[in-house]
Protein backbone atom coordinates (compact mmCIF):
# COMPACT_ATOMS: atom_id res chain seq x y z
CA UNK A 1 0.00 0.00 0.00
CA UNK A 2 3.11 2.53 0.48
CA UNK A 3 4.55 2.13 -2.34
CA UNK A 4 1.02 2.60 -4.39
CA UNK A 5 0.57 5.96 -2.44
CA UNK A 6 4.19 6.88 -3.44
CA UNK A 7 3.58 6.77 -6.74
CA UNK A 8 0.39 8.41 -6.10
CA UNK A 9 1.87 11.56 -4.88
CA UNK A 10 4.72 11.29 -7.62
CA UNK A 11 1.56 11.76 -10.37
CA UNK A 12 -0.07 13.90 -8.01
CA UNK A 13 2.36 16.84 -9.15
CA UNK A 14 3.04 14.85 -12.87
CA UNK A 15 0.23 15.76 -14.36
CA UNK A 16 -0.98 14.03 -17.39
CA UNK A 17 -3.46 16.25 -18.29
CA UNK A 18 -3.96 20.22 -17.16
CA UNK A 19 -6.84 22.14 -18.09
CA UNK A 20 -9.54 24.72 -17.04
CA UNK A 21 -12.99 24.02 -17.42
CA UNK A 22 -16.26 26.06 -17.07
CA UNK A 23 -18.13 23.17 -15.83
CA UNK A 24 -17.99 21.29 -12.86
CA UNK A 25 -17.92 17.82 -13.93
CA UNK A 26 -15.00 15.73 -12.48
CA UNK A 27 -17.89 13.86 -10.67
CA UNK A 28 -19.70 12.83 -13.83
CA UNK A 29 -18.98 9.14 -14.41
CA UNK A 30 -20.33 6.85 -17.48
CA UNK A 31 -21.91 3.85 -17.21
CA UNK A 32 -18.45 1.71 -17.94
CA UNK A 33 -16.01 3.51 -15.09
CA UNK A 34 -15.29 1.71 -12.63
CA UNK A 35 -14.60 3.94 -9.65
CA UNK A 36 -12.55 3.51 -6.96
CA UNK A 37 -12.30 5.54 -3.60
CA UNK A 38 -10.21 6.49 -0.33
CA UNK A 39 -11.65 6.06 2.81
CA UNK A 40 -13.37 8.79 4.80
CA UNK A 41 -12.47 9.69 7.88
CA UNK A 42 -14.69 11.63 10.48
CA UNK A 43 -12.19 12.46 13.63
CA UNK A 44 -9.18 13.69 11.66
CA UNK A 45 -6.68 14.96 14.08
CA UNK A 46 -4.39 17.80 12.06
CA UNK A 47 -0.60 18.11 14.01
CA UNK A 48 1.28 21.17 13.16
CA UNK A 49 4.55 20.58 15.68
CA UNK A 50 5.52 24.29 15.97
CA UNK A 51 9.09 25.69 17.97
CA UNK A 52 7.67 27.19 21.26
CA UNK A 53 10.17 30.25 21.11
CA UNK A 54 9.66 31.10 17.07
CA UNK A 55 6.34 29.91 16.29
CA UNK A 56 8.15 28.54 13.14
CA UNK A 57 7.27 24.94 11.55
CA UNK A 58 9.31 22.42 12.19
CA UNK A 59 10.78 21.73 9.35
CA UNK A 60 14.19 21.37 9.39
CA UNK A 61 14.14 18.55 11.96
CA UNK A 62 12.62 15.15 11.76
CA UNK A 63 9.53 14.55 14.21
CA UNK A 64 8.91 10.76 15.22
CA UNK A 65 5.55 10.51 16.41
CA UNK A 66 4.08 7.68 18.42
CA UNK A 67 0.74 6.73 19.95
CA UNK A 68 0.50 5.04 23.45
CA UNK A 69 -2.25 4.71 25.48
CA UNK A 70 -5.63 2.95 25.92
CA UNK A 71 -7.04 3.60 22.52
CA UNK A 72 -3.64 3.20 20.43
CA UNK A 73 -4.82 0.58 18.48
CA UNK A 74 -7.95 2.63 17.37
CA UNK A 75 -5.90 5.42 15.79
CA UNK A 76 -4.56 5.58 12.22
CA UNK A 77 -2.57 7.66 9.77
CA UNK A 78 -4.66 9.35 7.28
CA UNK A 79 -4.71 6.01 4.94
CA UNK A 80 -5.40 3.95 7.47
CA UNK A 81 -2.09 2.09 8.73
CA UNK A 82 -1.59 1.56 11.86
CA UNK A 83 1.52 1.74 12.59
CA UNK A 84 4.34 1.87 15.72
CA UNK A 85 5.34 4.79 14.55
CA UNK A 86 4.94 7.77 12.28
CA UNK A 87 7.57 10.48 10.84
CA UNK A 88 7.63 13.73 9.26
CA UNK A 89 10.25 16.98 8.29
CA UNK A 90 7.20 19.41 7.42
CA UNK A 91 6.13 19.99 10.69
CA UNK A 92 2.85 18.64 10.35
CA UNK A 93 1.35 14.70 10.45
CA UNK A 94 -2.56 13.58 10.22
CA UNK A 95 -3.76 10.65 12.47
CA UNK A 96 -7.36 9.30 12.56
CA UNK A 97 -10.05 7.46 14.60
CA UNK A 98 -11.48 4.09 13.81
CA UNK A 99 -15.11 5.60 12.59
CA UNK A 100 -16.31 2.88 15.33
CA UNK A 101 -15.74 4.79 18.10
CA UNK A 102 -17.83 7.36 19.51
CA UNK A 103 -15.17 8.43 21.93
CA UNK A 104 -11.27 8.21 22.28
CA UNK A 105 -8.65 8.38 24.94
CA UNK A 106 -4.79 8.13 23.66
CA UNK A 107 -1.32 9.91 24.26
CA UNK A 108 0.40 11.55 21.27
CA UNK A 109 4.07 11.27 22.01
CA UNK A 110 6.40 13.63 19.39
CA UNK A 111 10.00 13.68 19.56
CA UNK A 112 12.85 15.62 17.65
CA UNK A 113 16.31 15.35 18.06
CA UNK A 114 17.27 18.73 20.34
CA UNK A 115 13.88 19.43 21.45
CA UNK A 116 12.19 18.11 24.68
CA UNK A 117 9.64 15.37 24.25
CA UNK A 118 5.61 16.41 24.35
CA UNK A 119 3.09 14.44 25.08
CA UNK A 120 -0.27 15.38 24.06
CA UNK A 121 -3.34 13.38 25.82
CA UNK A 122 -6.14 13.08 23.37
CA UNK A 123 -9.60 12.42 24.33
CA UNK A 124 -11.70 13.11 21.69
CA UNK A 125 -16.03 13.57 22.03
CA UNK A 126 -16.59 14.93 18.45
CA UNK A 127 -15.86 13.35 15.12
CA UNK A 128 -14.63 16.40 13.12
CA UNK A 129 -11.63 17.78 11.98
CA UNK A 130 -9.03 19.12 14.81
CA UNK A 131 -5.90 21.18 14.37
CA UNK A 132 -3.99 20.64 17.28
CA UNK A 133 -0.16 22.65 17.46
CA UNK A 134 2.37 20.77 19.58
CA UNK A 135 4.70 23.51 21.01
CA UNK A 136 8.33 21.88 20.80
CA UNK A 137 10.77 23.04 22.87
CA UNK A 138 14.24 23.91 21.84
CA UNK A 139 16.61 22.86 23.90
CA UNK A 140 19.52 25.00 22.74
CA UNK A 141 16.95 27.72 22.06
CA UNK A 142 14.57 28.08 24.91
CA UNK A 143 11.89 29.95 25.13
CA UNK A 144 10.90 32.89 27.80
CA UNK A 145 10.29 30.78 31.21
CA UNK A 146 11.77 27.68 30.46
CA UNK A 147 14.60 26.90 32.36
CA UNK A 148 17.27 24.30 32.09
CA UNK A 149 20.24 22.63 33.70
CA UNK A 150 22.32 19.72 32.60
CA UNK A 151 24.80 17.58 35.14
CA UNK A 152 27.35 14.84 34.73
CA UNK A 153 27.65 12.86 38.13
CA UNK A 154 29.43 10.08 39.42
CA UNK A 155 28.08 7.03 41.64
CA UNK A 156 30.48 4.72 43.65
CA UNK A 157 29.51 1.02 43.50
CA UNK A 158 27.46 0.35 45.97
CA UNK A 159 24.91 3.56 44.55
CA UNK A 160 25.37 6.14 46.81
CA UNK A 161 26.19 9.06 46.43
CA UNK A 162 28.62 10.38 48.58
CA UNK A 163 28.45 14.13 48.58
CA UNK A 164 25.16 16.52 48.35
CA UNK A 165 25.02 17.92 45.10
CA UNK A 166 23.18 20.77 44.11
CA UNK A 167 21.82 22.23 40.74
CA UNK A 168 21.04 25.61 39.95
CA UNK A 169 18.58 26.10 36.93
CA UNK A 170 18.41 29.65 37.58
CA UNK A 171 18.58 32.08 40.44
CA UNK A 172 14.81 30.77 40.91
CA UNK A 173 14.69 27.21 41.09
CA UNK A 174 17.09 24.52 42.44
CA UNK A 175 17.37 20.64 42.57
CA UNK A 176 19.29 19.26 45.26
CA UNK A 177 20.57 16.02 45.50
CA UNK A 178 21.32 14.87 49.06
CA UNK A 179 24.16 12.55 50.19
CA UNK A 180 23.07 8.75 50.54
CA UNK A 181 20.61 9.32 48.17
CA UNK A 182 20.05 6.07 45.91
CA UNK A 183 18.94 5.97 42.35
CA UNK A 184 17.03 2.75 41.08
CA UNK A 185 15.89 2.30 37.66
CA UNK A 186 12.24 0.51 36.75
CA UNK A 187 12.75 -2.90 37.65
CA UNK A 188 13.97 -1.55 41.18
CA UNK A 189 18.12 -2.26 40.29
CA UNK A 190 20.95 0.36 41.38
CA UNK A 191 22.50 2.20 39.27
CA UNK A 192 25.81 3.61 39.45
CA UNK A 193 28.80 5.04 37.65
CA UNK A 194 28.54 7.69 35.24
CA UNK A 195 24.97 9.32 35.54
CA UNK A 196 23.42 12.28 33.43
CA UNK A 197 20.70 14.65 34.21
CA UNK A 198 18.86 16.55 32.27
CA UNK A 199 16.17 18.98 34.15
CA UNK A 200 13.76 21.82 32.51
CA UNK A 201 11.78 24.13 34.75
CA UNK A 202 8.44 25.49 33.31
CA UNK A 203 7.57 29.28 34.84
CA UNK A 204 3.60 29.49 34.31
CA UNK A 205 3.97 33.17 34.93
CA UNK A 206 5.13 33.56 31.43
CA UNK A 207 2.95 32.99 28.14
CA UNK A 208 5.92 30.86 25.80
CA UNK A 209 6.68 28.77 29.26
CA UNK A 210 2.51 28.70 29.75
CA UNK A 211 1.60 27.65 26.35
CA UNK A 212 4.96 25.08 26.37
CA UNK A 213 3.67 23.40 29.85
CA UNK A 214 3.79 19.75 29.14
CA UNK A 215 0.73 17.59 28.44
CA UNK A 216 -1.36 21.48 28.76
CA UNK A 217 -3.28 22.67 31.80
CA UNK A 218 -6.48 20.80 31.37
CA UNK A 219 -6.15 17.38 32.77
CA UNK A 220 -7.35 14.19 34.11
CA UNK A 221 -6.08 13.64 37.95
CA UNK A 222 -6.07 11.88 40.94
CA UNK A 223 -7.96 14.52 43.32
CA UNK A 224 -6.54 14.78 47.38
CA UNK A 225 -10.10 12.26 47.74
CA UNK A 226 -8.83 9.79 45.75
CA UNK A 227 -11.15 10.32 42.80
CA UNK A 228 -10.68 10.14 39.50
CA UNK A 229 -12.00 13.69 38.00
CA UNK A 230 -10.98 15.88 35.20
CA UNK A 231 -9.22 19.06 36.61
CA UNK A 232 -7.92 22.50 35.35
CA UNK A 233 -4.14 23.31 37.07
CA UNK A 234 -3.14 26.87 38.29
CA UNK A 235 0.57 26.37 38.01
CA UNK A 236 3.44 27.73 40.47
CA UNK A 237 5.65 25.74 38.29
CA UNK A 238 6.19 22.44 37.24
CA UNK A 239 9.74 20.55 37.01
CA UNK A 240 11.09 18.11 34.33
CA UNK A 241 13.44 15.85 35.85
CA UNK A 242 15.43 12.77 33.69
CA UNK A 243 18.13 11.35 35.06
CA UNK A 244 19.72 8.22 33.34
CA UNK A 245 22.91 6.33 33.13
CA UNK A 246 23.05 5.15 29.45
CA UNK A 247 20.18 3.67 28.39
CA UNK A 248 18.86 2.84 32.29
CA UNK A 249 16.43 5.76 33.41
CA UNK A 250 16.18 6.27 36.99
CA UNK A 251 12.81 5.90 37.84
CA UNK A 252 12.73 5.66 42.13
CA UNK A 253 15.10 7.40 44.58
CA UNK A 254 15.61 5.62 48.17
CA UNK A 255 16.93 8.01 50.92
CA UNK A 256 15.88 11.64 52.28
CA UNK A 257 14.87 11.93 48.10
CA UNK A 258 15.87 15.21 45.64
CA UNK A 259 14.98 18.49 47.25
CA UNK A 260 13.08 21.12 44.62
CA UNK A 261 13.30 24.93 45.11
CA UNK A 262 11.35 27.37 43.76
CA UNK A 263 11.05 31.02 44.62
CA UNK A 264 7.70 32.45 43.72
CA UNK A 265 7.05 36.30 42.43
CA UNK A 266 4.93 37.98 45.22
CA UNK A 267 2.28 39.03 42.73
CA UNK A 268 1.55 35.29 41.71
CA UNK A 269 -2.77 35.27 42.77
CA UNK A 270 -3.86 32.38 44.37
CA UNK A 271 -7.16 31.60 42.57
CA UNK A 272 -8.83 29.81 46.33
CA UNK A 273 -8.43 33.21 47.81
CA UNK A 274 -8.20 35.99 44.85
CA UNK A 275 -5.55 37.35 45.97
CA UNK A 276 -1.47 37.28 45.63
CA UNK A 277 -0.10 34.74 47.00
CA UNK A 278 1.09 34.95 51.14
CA UNK A 279 3.24 32.94 53.64
CA UNK A 280 1.48 29.98 54.77
CA UNK A 281 -1.14 29.75 51.60
CA UNK A 282 -1.54 26.19 50.40
CA UNK A 283 -0.84 24.26 47.33
CA UNK A 284 -0.96 20.88 45.79
CA UNK A 285 1.79 18.88 44.45
CA UNK A 286 1.11 16.05 41.88
CA UNK A 287 3.53 13.94 39.36
CA UNK A 288 2.36 12.39 36.17
CA UNK A 289 3.53 9.27 33.89
CA UNK A 290 3.49 11.09 30.54
CA UNK A 291 2.37 7.74 29.03
CA UNK A 292 -0.64 7.84 30.95
CA UNK A 293 -1.69 11.15 31.17
CA UNK A 294 -2.91 10.96 34.31
CA UNK A 295 -1.78 13.33 37.33
CA UNK A 296 -1.50 12.14 40.77
CA UNK A 297 -1.99 14.11 43.77
CA UNK A 298 0.95 14.03 46.01
CA UNK A 299 0.99 16.01 49.09
CA UNK A 300 0.12 19.45 49.84
CA UNK A 301 2.62 22.20 49.91
CA UNK A 302 2.91 25.05 51.93
CA UNK A 303 4.56 28.79 50.98
CA UNK A 304 7.17 29.64 53.12
CA UNK A 305 9.76 32.95 53.96
CA UNK A 306 12.89 32.83 53.89
CA UNK A 307 15.55 35.22 55.81
CA UNK A 308 15.60 37.38 52.51
CA UNK A 309 11.18 38.05 52.74
CA UNK A 310 11.07 35.88 49.71
CA UNK A 311 8.37 33.54 49.16
CA UNK A 312 8.97 29.65 47.93
CA UNK A 313 7.96 26.10 47.90
CA UNK A 314 10.29 23.39 49.05
CA UNK A 315 9.68 19.70 49.13
CA UNK A 316 11.32 16.39 48.24
CA UNK A 317 10.50 13.80 45.50
CA UNK A 318 10.76 10.01 45.58
CA UNK A 319 10.61 8.85 42.01
CA UNK A 320 10.85 10.73 38.60
CA UNK A 321 8.61 11.96 36.38
CA UNK A 322 6.51 15.86 35.76
CA UNK A 323 6.22 17.25 39.08
CA UNK A 324 3.95 20.47 39.36
CA UNK A 325 2.78 22.42 42.16
CA UNK A 326 -0.67 23.73 41.21
CA UNK A 327 -3.86 24.85 42.73
CA UNK A 328 -6.81 22.95 40.57
CA UNK A 329 -10.73 23.52 39.55
CA UNK A 330 -12.96 21.07 38.44
CA UNK A 331 -13.81 21.03 34.66
CA UNK A 332 -16.73 19.66 32.37
CA UNK A 333 -15.95 17.54 29.68
CA UNK A 334 -18.24 19.49 26.83
CA UNK A 335 -18.67 23.22 27.47
CA UNK A 336 -19.88 26.35 25.92
CA UNK A 337 -20.06 26.72 22.27
CA UNK A 338 -19.30 29.24 19.70
CA UNK A 339 -21.03 29.27 16.59
CA UNK A 340 -19.51 31.37 13.63
CA UNK A 341 -21.83 33.49 11.22
CA UNK A 342 -20.58 36.27 8.82
CA UNK A 343 -19.32 35.82 5.01
CA UNK A 344 -15.92 33.68 6.37
CA UNK A 345 -15.33 30.32 4.64
CA UNK A 346 -12.38 27.92 4.67
CA UNK A 347 -10.31 30.79 6.47
CA UNK A 348 -8.02 29.83 9.91
CA UNK A 349 -8.54 31.91 13.19
CA UNK A 350 -6.55 32.03 16.21
CA UNK A 351 -8.76 32.21 19.71
CA UNK A 352 -6.63 33.56 22.34
CA UNK A 353 -7.69 33.71 26.55
CA UNK A 354 -6.83 36.84 28.11
CA UNK A 355 -7.97 36.09 31.17
CA UNK A 356 -4.81 36.22 34.13
CA UNK A 357 -6.48 33.94 36.20
CA UNK A 358 -6.88 31.01 33.53
CA UNK A 359 -4.45 29.97 31.01
CA UNK A 360 -7.30 27.50 29.08
CA UNK A 361 -7.15 28.10 25.99
CA UNK A 362 -4.10 30.45 25.65
CA UNK A 363 -3.74 29.37 21.92
CA UNK A 364 -6.36 27.64 20.29
CA UNK A 365 -6.25 27.23 16.40
CA UNK A 366 -9.37 26.64 14.75
CA UNK A 367 -10.89 26.49 11.19
CA UNK A 368 -14.25 28.44 9.95
CA UNK A 369 -16.32 28.21 7.23
CA UNK A 370 -20.16 29.42 8.17
CA UNK A 371 -21.56 27.43 5.19
CA UNK A 372 -20.64 24.07 6.70
CA UNK A 373 -22.20 22.65 9.32
CA UNK A 374 -19.08 21.12 10.27
CA UNK A 375 -16.91 23.78 10.38
CA UNK A 376 -19.24 26.60 12.03
CA UNK A 377 -18.69 26.27 15.41
CA UNK A 378 -16.17 25.12 17.88
CA UNK A 379 -16.80 23.88 21.50
CA UNK A 380 -14.55 23.88 24.23
CA UNK A 381 -13.99 20.84 25.98
CA UNK A 382 -12.60 20.12 29.26
CA UNK A 383 -12.91 23.56 30.30
CA UNK A 384 -12.87 24.78 33.71
CA UNK A 385 -16.15 25.43 35.70
CA UNK A 386 -17.05 28.76 36.96
CA UNK A 387 -14.37 30.81 35.72
CA UNK A 388 -14.72 33.61 34.33
CA UNK A 389 -12.77 33.55 30.47
CA UNK A 390 -12.26 36.41 28.21
CA UNK A 391 -11.64 35.41 24.16
CA UNK A 392 -10.07 37.40 21.51
CA UNK A 393 -10.11 36.56 17.94
CA UNK A 394 -6.99 36.95 15.06
CA UNK A 395 -7.26 35.71 11.26
CA UNK A 396 -4.24 33.34 10.40
CA UNK A 397 -2.77 32.00 7.50
CA UNK A 398 -4.55 33.44 3.59
CA UNK A 399 -6.75 36.01 4.92
CA UNK A 400 -6.00 37.35 8.41
CA UNK A 401 -5.79 41.20 7.27
CA UNK A 402 -9.16 40.62 5.26
CA UNK A 403 -11.04 39.16 8.59
CA UNK A 404 -13.02 41.41 11.53
CA UNK A 405 -14.71 39.62 14.26
CA UNK A 406 -18.15 41.10 15.83
CA UNK A 407 -17.79 40.84 18.98
CA UNK A 408 -13.87 41.31 18.77
CA UNK A 409 -14.01 40.32 22.37
CA UNK A 410 -16.08 38.12 24.33
CA UNK A 411 -16.15 37.47 27.93
CA UNK A 412 -17.85 34.09 29.55
CA UNK A 413 -18.61 34.01 33.38
CA UNK A 414 -18.17 30.03 33.10
CA UNK A 415 -17.31 28.05 29.82
CA UNK A 416 -19.40 24.98 31.79
CA UNK A 417 -22.77 27.06 31.43
CA UNK A 418 -23.78 25.40 28.18
CA UNK A 419 -24.86 28.37 25.93
CA UNK A 420 -23.67 29.11 22.42
CA UNK A 421 -22.24 32.28 21.99
CA UNK A 422 -22.36 33.86 18.50
CA UNK A 423 -19.39 35.61 16.85
CA UNK A 424 -20.01 37.23 13.18
CA UNK A 425 -16.31 36.83 11.35
CA UNK A 426 -16.58 39.20 8.27
CA UNK A 427 -14.04 38.69 5.07
CA UNK A 428 -13.52 42.56 3.71
CA UNK A 429 -11.09 40.82 0.90
CA UNK A 430 -11.41 43.31 -1.70
CA UNK A 431 -12.14 40.38 -3.85
CA UNK A 432 -7.82 40.32 -5.40
CA UNK A 433 -8.14 36.27 -4.87
CA UNK A 434 -9.32 34.03 -6.66
CA UNK A 435 -11.66 30.39 -5.85
CA UNK A 436 -9.35 27.66 -7.21
CA UNK A 437 -11.70 24.40 -7.74
CA UNK A 438 -9.04 21.71 -8.29
CA UNK A 439 -10.21 18.43 -9.56
CA UNK A 440 -8.40 15.55 -8.82
CA UNK A 441 -8.18 12.59 -10.57
CA UNK A 442 -6.18 9.47 -11.20
CA UNK A 443 -6.83 6.80 -14.11
CA UNK A 444 -5.52 3.46 -15.09
CA UNK A 445 -2.53 3.89 -17.71
CA UNK A 446 -4.30 1.16 -20.15
CA UNK A 447 -7.92 1.57 -19.31
CA UNK A 448 -8.94 5.59 -18.43
CA UNK A 449 -12.47 4.29 -17.16
CA UNK A 450 -10.77 3.22 -13.90
CA UNK A 451 -10.39 5.97 -11.48
CA UNK A 452 -9.61 6.87 -8.20
CA UNK A 453 -11.02 9.67 -6.13
CA UNK A 454 -9.74 10.56 -2.77
CA UNK A 455 -10.94 11.71 0.36
CA UNK A 456 -8.06 13.52 2.49
CA UNK A 457 -7.44 17.19 3.67
CA UNK A 458 -4.56 19.86 2.07
CA UNK A 459 -2.86 22.50 3.55
CA UNK A 460 -2.26 25.72 1.87
CA UNK A 461 -0.45 29.08 2.97
CA UNK A 462 1.34 31.90 1.45
CA UNK A 463 5.34 32.05 1.71
CA UNK A 464 5.11 34.65 3.83
CA UNK A 465 2.53 33.60 6.89
CA UNK A 466 3.43 31.30 9.51
CA UNK A 467 -0.24 29.31 9.57
CA UNK A 468 -1.70 27.25 6.99
CA UNK A 469 -5.42 27.33 5.94
CA UNK A 470 -7.16 23.77 5.80
CA UNK A 471 -9.06 22.44 2.43
CA UNK A 472 -11.35 19.69 2.71
CA UNK A 473 -10.65 17.05 -0.81
CA UNK A 474 -13.79 15.56 -0.86
CA UNK A 475 -14.00 12.67 -3.87
CA UNK A 476 -11.20 14.05 -5.46
CA UNK A 477 -12.25 17.83 -5.14
CA UNK A 478 -10.46 20.56 -3.14
CA UNK A 479 -11.26 24.08 -3.05
CA UNK A 480 -9.74 27.05 -1.86
CA UNK A 481 -9.03 30.72 -2.18
CA UNK A 482 -5.70 32.48 -2.97
CA UNK A 483 -4.52 36.14 -3.68
CA UNK A 484 -3.40 37.40 -6.69
CA UNK A 485 0.41 37.48 -7.23
CA UNK A 486 1.52 35.58 -4.49
CA UNK A 487 3.45 32.35 -4.14
CA UNK A 488 1.25 30.26 -1.84
CA UNK A 489 2.55 26.80 -0.81
CA UNK A 490 0.22 23.47 -0.86
CA UNK A 491 1.03 20.45 0.81
CA UNK A 492 -0.78 17.07 0.56
CA UNK A 493 -0.29 14.03 2.89
CA UNK A 494 -0.87 10.54 2.31
CA UNK A 495 0.31 8.39 5.45
CA UNK A 496 3.78 8.89 5.22
CA UNK A 497 4.44 10.56 1.94
CA UNK A 498 3.59 14.31 1.10
CA UNK A 499 4.03 16.20 -1.66
CA UNK A 500 4.46 19.73 -2.23
CA UNK A 501 3.57 22.44 -4.50
CA UNK A 502 3.69 25.89 -5.10
CA UNK A 503 0.83 27.52 -6.45
CA UNK A 504 0.27 30.94 -7.70
CA UNK A 505 -1.90 33.00 -9.89
CA UNK A 506 -1.01 36.44 -12.04
CA UNK A 507 -2.87 38.73 -13.63
CA UNK A 508 -1.54 39.40 -16.92
CA UNK A 509 -3.09 41.29 -20.43
CA UNK A 510 -6.47 41.96 -21.01
CA UNK A 511 -8.55 39.81 -18.73
CA UNK A 512 -6.38 36.74 -18.73
CA UNK A 513 -4.91 34.92 -16.07
CA UNK A 514 -1.95 32.80 -15.47
CA UNK A 515 -2.01 29.78 -13.11
CA UNK A 516 1.22 27.97 -12.48
CA UNK A 517 1.56 24.86 -10.25
CA UNK A 518 5.78 24.31 -9.20
CA UNK A 519 6.33 21.08 -7.68
CA UNK A 520 9.03 21.14 -5.31
CA UNK A 521 9.39 17.44 -4.85
CA UNK A 522 7.87 14.65 -2.94
CA UNK A 523 9.13 12.37 -0.63
CA UNK A 524 8.99 8.86 0.92
CA UNK A 525 10.31 8.86 4.54
CA UNK A 526 10.57 5.05 4.01
CA UNK A 527 13.54 5.13 0.91
CA UNK A 528 14.03 8.76 1.27
CA UNK A 529 13.00 9.16 -2.56
CA UNK A 530 12.83 12.67 -3.15
CA UNK A 531 11.32 13.36 -6.92
CA UNK A 532 11.66 16.21 -9.48
CA UNK A 533 8.23 17.06 -11.21
CA UNK A 534 7.54 19.49 -14.13
CA UNK A 535 6.05 23.06 -13.75
CA UNK A 536 2.86 23.09 -14.97
CA UNK A 537 1.13 26.58 -16.04
CA UNK A 538 -1.90 27.43 -18.18
CA UNK A 539 -3.53 30.98 -19.61
CA UNK A 540 -6.89 31.08 -18.86
CA UNK A 541 -9.91 33.87 -19.16
CA UNK A 542 -10.35 36.14 -16.53
CA UNK A 543 -13.79 34.46 -15.01
CA UNK A 544 -16.48 36.71 -13.82
CA UNK A 545 -17.40 35.08 -10.63
CA UNK A 546 -13.28 34.68 -9.81
CA UNK A 547 -13.60 31.18 -9.66
CA UNK A 548 -10.93 29.28 -11.32
CA UNK A 549 -12.01 25.34 -12.20
CA UNK A 550 -9.08 23.48 -12.67
CA UNK A 551 -8.93 19.76 -13.97
CA UNK A 552 -5.44 17.38 -12.93
CA UNK A 553 -5.79 13.98 -14.50
CA UNK A 554 -3.18 11.32 -13.85
CA UNK A 555 -2.03 7.94 -14.74
CA UNK A 556 -1.29 5.16 -12.56
CA UNK A 557 -0.55 1.35 -13.87
CA UNK A 558 -3.23 -1.21 -13.51
CA UNK A 559 -0.90 -3.20 -11.26
CA UNK A 560 -1.04 -0.40 -8.21
CA UNK A 561 -4.34 0.82 -8.93
CA UNK A 562 -5.51 -3.28 -8.58
CA UNK A 563 -4.11 -3.06 -5.13
CA UNK A 564 -6.27 -0.22 -3.56
CA UNK A 565 -9.29 -2.11 -4.77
Amino acid sequence: MKKVFYYFLLFLFSFVTFSCDDNDEGGVKNSDEITITTKSYETYLHFEFINAKTGEYLTQEKVTITVLGKDANSVYDNIGVNEDEYTTEVGMFDLVVDPAKTTSDFIVKASANGYSDYYYRARINETKFTPIRIPMVSLSNLPEGVSKAEEKITIPSDGKIKETISISLNSANTVKIPEGTTFKDASGNVISGNVESKILFYDPSKEAASYAFPGGLNVEAVTPEGQTADITFFSAGVFDIEINSGNKMVKSIEGEGIQLTTKLNSSLINPNTGNPIKENDEIEMWSTNPETGLWVYEKTAKIKRNANGELYLQENIDHLSYWNWDWYGNTCSLGSKIKWEGNASGVSVLIKNQHPLNSYVSKKNVLVDVNDSYNNYVQFQNVPRNMPTTFTFEGTGVYKENLTFEPSILSILNLCDGKTYTVKVTDNGDYNYYHIDLDLKVVSKSNPNISLYIYNWGYIRPYSSTYYSYCYINNGKLKTKILAEEDYQLCIYLGNYYGYGKVKVEEIGNNKLKVKITPNFVYNYTNGAIVDAPIEEMIVDKPADNIIKVSATFALSDEEINKLR
